[in-house]
């Protein structure tokens, strides 16, 4: 008897051979049974190398995988995280709070309530000019020092909605201790006006306190102790962080049942509640809590966040692609890919399953992508001629504002001939007018895969379900390739060895390889 591996297969090989004009042909109601709707979101997986017979197999898999099960214990707050002995709750954070949940002894609905409620006094604090810096002048900048998912989610929801801003508070975003930067955002403020947030779980991320450590005393050069009070922290080590010199009461809590790259829905937006206003917040934690919902109680095979994590993996798996491309035809998503690169590759990159044994088959795929039509110009190239298989996830919005009804039209043109195109190809035949020996090189394979997503409108509730859609995907693909995808040890090496060189570089030479050797002394010399 064939294995459902087996089945997998031989089901790949027969798809290899229809071309997805073709698949079209054979099923009439094709477009139907691949198009799901969730709330405002729309999306269309028929340019896909599947047919009626992988449902069939795809619901094995999940059965399989025991996919249901695992959705269950996540949803429960069960210790999904095995390696750290914690669940996986961030979609407890946008959660109504109405309902008690606990984790061990603590109430955490309570507590997400409360931390809400702080926000939301931050916000109008600042907004109203009742918060005012060492001089008595209003805040008018704020300065959010983060790396990694303390950075990336708040920053795409800033970029994302910053024509929606009244632009009373500016915010900016400061990740890697570039020194340029640095300067350049202490020539540019006032920092009699600058407020600072210091985001870091642990309170002990270098990159992050270097950067904190250099802007605090930029504040404190200007205007003393007192410039203190123009400082908040999010963290767990509450301890760490007065230490520093920030108040209990500026101090927002973080969980250790939250991952840095889940972490958006926490206070770590802050900056987004200060640019955009509470309810704008608000309102992206409901869009999310409906796609949650979508994702913990709607049957598997109609379930999007399931029917995407089973696309990755039939590709990464049965089909040998390694990589997919996230291209947002709406300027306001650009850091959108970059934002699905922590999440996806963090979360999935391992190389040991949840038994602590070492995978027989690859597990995470290279995210990558950009903007729209800009992409076209760039590196669509590759895609259409290139011998490289490159699924696509595009993401358009349906709704214009009104007057730009003509550049709208056209940035959706292109998003939907792209798709079409990476389908169809073009073959010798449309270039008949053409000598012979110039014919081949116009041609396009085409048979080419793409989803295509498509949200009514911009807003933070349709952003927070894309998100969390794109967050549920992730957790899915943990259960399809046996990994857990709520910790990253594999970053833990870097971490360790750039101690070493540092001090390497500060003059106490450590033992290292001969290239990192020579390198050391070439900058040092």
């Amino acid at each position: 008897m064939s294995t459902l591996n087996e089945k997998l297969n031989q089901h790949r090989q027969e798809l290899q051979n229809i071309p997805l004009s073709e698949l079209f042909a054979q099923e009439p109601e094709r477009v139907n049974q691949w198009r799901f709707q969730v709330g405002t979101l729309y999306a269309d997986l028929s340019k896909n190398h599947l047919n009626a017979k992988t449902k069939t197999l795809w619901q094995q898999w999940l059965e399989q995988a025991q996919v249901q099960q695992g959705i269950d214990a996540l949803t429960r707050g069960d210790n999904v995280n095995h390696s750290e002995n914690r669940p996986a709750l961030h979609h407890r954070l946008r959660a109504p709070t109405d309902t008690d949940f606990y984790v061990g002894e603590e109430n955490i609905s309570a507590s997400i309530a409360d931390v809400r409620q702080r926000m939301r006094q931050i916000s109008e604090q600042i907004h109203s000019g009742q918060w005012r810096g060492y001089s008595d002048q209003p805040i008018s900048d704020v300065i959010h020092i983060g790396i990694g998912g303390s950075e990336l989610g708040p920053r795409l929801l800033c970029h994302a909605f910053e024509h929606q801003s009244d632009g009373k508070v500016r915010i900016h975003f400061l990740a890697s201790p570039d020194p340029i930067y640095l300067e350049h955002l202490t020539r540019q403020l006032n920092p009699a006006t600058t407020l600072l947030i210091v985001a870091s779980k642990s309170f002990s991320t270098e990159e992050t306190l270097v950067n904190a450590n250099y802007l605090r005393d930029w504040l404190r050069q200007n205007g003393g102790q007192q410039a203190d009070a123009q400082m908040i922290a999010i963290s767990a080590n509450v301890d760490k962080a007065q230490q520093f010199g920030i108040a209990a009461q500026r101090i927002l809590p973080f969980w250790d049942w939250v991952g840095g790259r889940f972490s958006l829905w926490s206070a770590i937006s802050l900056p987004f509640v200060l640019q955009n206003g509470y309810p704008a917040y608000q309102a992206l934690l409901d869009g999310a809590h409906k796609m949650d919902t979508h994702f913990q109680q709607t049957a598997l095979m109609d379930n999007l966040p399931v029917q995407l994590a089973l696309l990755d993996a039939w590709y990464n798996h049965y089909f040998a692609v390694n990589n997919r491309a996230v291209i947002t035809y709406s300027h306001p998503l650009n850091p959108f890919p970059q934002y699905l690169q922590q999440l996806d590759m963090e979360s999935l990159g391992k190389r040991a399953n949840r038994q602590g044994k070492p995978l027989d088959k690859p597990s995470g795929l290279i995210i990558w992508g950009g903007s729209g039509t800009e992409s076209q110009h760039a590196f669509f190239q590759l895609i259409h001629q290139g011998q490289r298989q490159i699924p696509i996830d595009f993401i358009a919005i349906k709704q214009a504002p009104k007057g730009y009804e003509r550049a709208h039209q056209l940035v959706l043109g292109h998003c939907l001939a792209q798709s079409e195109a990476l389908m169809k190809g073009r073959d010798e035949s449309y270039l008949q007018d053409l000598p012979e020996d110039k014919r081949y090189e116009r041609t396009s394979a085409g048979n080419r895969p793409s989803t295509t997503l498509i949200l009514d409108a911009l807003t933070p509730e349709t952003l927070g379900a894309l998100i969390a859609l794109y967050e549920h995907k992730v957790s899915v693909l943990g259960m399809l390739y046996n990994v857990n995808a709520y910790d990253q040890w594999g970053v833990e090496l870097g971490k360790i060895l750039a101690q070493e060189t540092q001090k390497s570089l500060q003059g106490d030479l450590q033992a290292h390889d001969p290239s990192t050797t020579a390198l050391i002394n070439h900058l040092k010399r």
